[in-house]
């Protein structure tokens, strides 16, 4: 049978697609919708982007675009889910972030605020991600996921600024959710292909101060606003004659968002999620061992109000582009011990897209974190259902001031560190 003869007789189709994949479909929308309504305050990671989505990649500190390995290959390069088969992964973070700021020595700073500690809860992220197989070999697959990318978030009992703030600008809010669906196909033996739209909801709360002589807050007033945005991705995976090596290669577009309306005052171009670059290499040198490194490039400086510069007559946050180098490996207890374990560590690091110039005006807005240390091991309980898990710990980062964009802001610091657990099942259908 060739790859065209399902589509041959569209009702042959119909039911071929209702029987084998709408029933799971549906089910699977189900679970989404419930894990998508989870609280929870997320943190920065790559900027304010999480290195990956659940436990597989997190443990290998975010690489893997020349091999994903479960369906979270929606994000990190849909062109990995070719040949996957049909699987669902349902996931679940818990980040510890821990952010203190010091704003006494600086001119617009607080004397009250020294070593303040915001008061972070525990941050939820939920991930949820299928793949199913289409045609001959599963030449072609579709993709469906609702996953937490992006965010940030502080709440201080003090303001960053002295006085004339009254009690406001204490507290920063912002989260990323995106529902992706995908399709890759499989060109021959060594090239797939994919591409993916990005369907993105994010939300907005502050009461920061708007920048202003006047020291106003925003007029937002710790608000929820919500914004809905697009964008998209393709990849590109190549398997060379080289059996012991692969390659991949994306590229996201940038996300366009309508503006947050209750916020146009300190966010009056919106706020974009920047285009990025990733490519990245596999090898596997031994059975059993993989080894994963992975580039990034991420276009922080190019959106607006993030790239502006504070000492620009519209004052902008002055974040500047990030190149990020992850490298994993994981080893397969099955190849040779027939056990069902596998074991994973990783690395993960982003240039801080705060520049020294910058940190008093980005202290309500974390994005200083630059090492990731990540582990963890997934084990199969049956030929079907598995468990994952990972661990990855952000060691403390510490920025000054120094007074080169904004220099009444010289001398204030900004230190963030953070702990996370992501615990994760998937089923092969």
């Amino acid at each position: 049978m060739d790859d065209t003869e399902p589509f041959k007789n569209i009702g042959q189709f119909s039911y071929l697609w209702y029987g084998r994949y709408m029933r799971k479909a549906l089910f699977i929308v189900l679970v989404l919708s419930g894990v998508v309504s989870l609280p929870g305050r997320v943190f920065s990671l790559n900027g304010i982007q999480m290195i990956a989505v659940g436990a597989v990649h997190r443990a290998l500190g975010g690489a893997g675009v020349a091999r994903p390995l479960d369906s979270t290959a929606i994000l990190l390069n849909p062109a990995g889910l070719c040949g996957m088969g049909d699987q669902f992964d349902l996931g679940l973070t818990v980040g510890f972030p821990n952010n203190v700021m010091d704003s006494s020595t600086a001119v617009l700073g607080n004397p009250q605020a020294v070593n303040a500690q915001s008061d972070d809860d525990g941050a939820l992220l939920p991930n949820a991600s299928m793949v199913m197989g289409l045609g001959t070999e599963d030449r072609w697959a579709l993709g469906l996921g609702i996953v937490a990318t992006s965010g940030f978030g502080v709440d201080y009992a003090v303001s960053r600024l002295g006085a004339a703030a009254n009690g406001f600008d204490t507290a920063d809010r912002y989260g990323l959710v995106k529902l992706i669906p995908a399709v890759a196909y499989r060109i021959n033996d060594q090239w797939r292909v994919g591409a993916s739209a990005h369907i993105n909801y994010a939300f907005f709360q502050s009461n920061t101060w708007t920048g202003t002589a006047a020291f106003a807050q925003t007029a937002g007033r710790s608000r929820f606003d919500p914004a809905v945005g697009i964008g998209g991705e393709i990849g590109i995976r190549y398997l060379p004659p080289i059996k012991w090596l692969e390659a991949g290669i994306t590229y996201t577009t940038r996300q366009y968002f309508e503006a947050f309306d209750r916020y146009a005052d300190v966010l009056p171009d919106g706020f974009d999620m920047p285009q990025q670059v990733a490519a990245g290499l596999a090898l596997t040198p031994v059975e059993g061992l993989l080894i994963l490194t992975d580039f990034r490039w991420i276009n922080w400086g190019g959106v607006g109000l993030l790239g502006t510069s504070p000492a620009a007559a519209s004052p902008g946050l002055g974040w500047r582009d990030q190149y990020v180098a992850a490298i994993g490996a994981q080893y397969d207890f099955a190849a040779r011990r027939k056990l069902p374990l596998t074991v994973r560590a990783g690395y993960n690091y982003g240039r801080s897209i705060i520049s020294p110039g910058a940190v008093f005006t980005n202290l309500l807005v974390p994005g200083m974190i630059e090492h990731h240390i990540t582990g963890g091991l997934s084990y199969d309980l049956s030929e079907k259902v598995g468990v994952d898990v990972a661990y990855a710990w952000l060691p403390a980062k510490t920025v000054t001031d120094d007074g080169s964009a904004v220099p009444a802001g010289a001398g204030a610091r900004y230190s963030a560190s953070a702990q996370v657990f992501t615990t994760q099942l998937h089923v092969k259908f």
